[in-house]
């Protein structure tokens, strides 16, 4: 891509990539995907520096939590270079100092990423993130009140990245993303309190969950039974109003309970009024049958 053609310098440049000369000891930046042409011996060409996405790891770091944990945490970072021109004049060595260039922006990235992560683990409570139900109570607390989760809440990790870029925006560098791989307490004994406490909490969850379900068995039943209730109710009044709207149906009716009445040792007198009585008695077939019944 360079090439020295006695005093000029011939510089090609791939998409992608951006090209560090120096024009008398002016910082000339020949963008990606061009040819430029160095006409004199003091216009030098220094390096490359690369535009694309860039992904580094954290090694594990320890870290303390706002409960006072002592965290060992991993984490990857993704940056890239937004202002090459910026990048190379305030952050990278450009005059051919060992470990200058790039190695030197990934070093300053990682430093920062790793100063922004640590603030962000410093805020967070590590214990409360235990368990399914410290998880969802500490969650639905926090959200109330707009604060953090756990080592891994995505609102948390993103105010981290914010942080970094803070800084490293003033040196032409964007970082995109710091991921947490991993972050476990350091004290082995620590790590088997809380993974007991993480199982407690684990069968308080299914506790909880199967009395929420006989609960809403128990309604769920008495409300099957009161509208069983009201069904048989509004049936009885329906036939009532029925009845009621019908002349035939109600001396149908008067006659069935009359029937229920009448049994082998009652006897109904039917008259108009009590002055009635005497003739009955002195029906001769009314007495013959009172004497035959006794």
């Amino acid at each position: 891509p360079v090439i020295q053609i006695g005093a000029y310098t011939l510089v090609t440049v791939d998409e992608g990539y951006a090209g560090v000369t120096q024009d008398n000891g002016k910082q000339v930046i020949i963008p990606g995907g061009s040819v430029a042409l160095l006409t004199h011996k003091n216009w030098k060409f220094e390096k490359f520096m690369s535009e694309k996405v860039q992904t580094n790891d954290i090694p594990p770091q320890t870290m303390q939590t706002a409960d006072n944990v002592l965290l060992s945490v991993s984490a990857t970072v993704t940056w890239n270079i937004v202002d090459v021109g910026l990048a190379a004049r305030l952050a990278a060595q450009t005059m051919g100092i060992q470990g200058g260039g790039m190695p030197k922006l990934k070093d300053d990235v990682l430093k920062q990423a790793l100063a922004s992560m640590s603030a962000f683990i410093g805020s967070t409570r590590y214990t409360e993130s235990l368990g399914v139900s410290a998880a969802n109570a500490t969650a639905k607390k926090r959200e109330a009140e707009d604060e953090r989760t756990g080592v891994y809440d995505s609102r948390g990790l993103a105010s981290a990245v914010e942080h970094c870029n803070e800084v490293t925006l003033r040196y032409g560098i964007r970082v995109a993303s710091v991921n947490i791989i991993s972050a476990k307490p350091a004290d082995a004994s620590l790590t088997a309190q809380l993974a007991a406490a993480a199982v407690a909490s684990a069968a308080a969850e299914k506790a909880e969950i199967e009395a929420r379900g006989q609960a809403k068995a128990l309604m769920i039943s008495a409300q099957a039974d009161a509208d069983a209730e009201r069904t048989r109710a509004a049936g009885s009044r329906d036939a009532a109003d029925k009845l009621e709207s019908s002349e035939l149906a109600v001396a149908l009716a008067k006659l069935d309970r009359v029937g229920n009445a009448l049994s082998s040792s009652s006897t109904l007198f039917f008259g108009a009024n009590a002055g009635d009585l005497p003739g009955i008695f002195a029906n001769p077939a009314v007495l013959q049958g009172s004497r035959a019944q006794k």
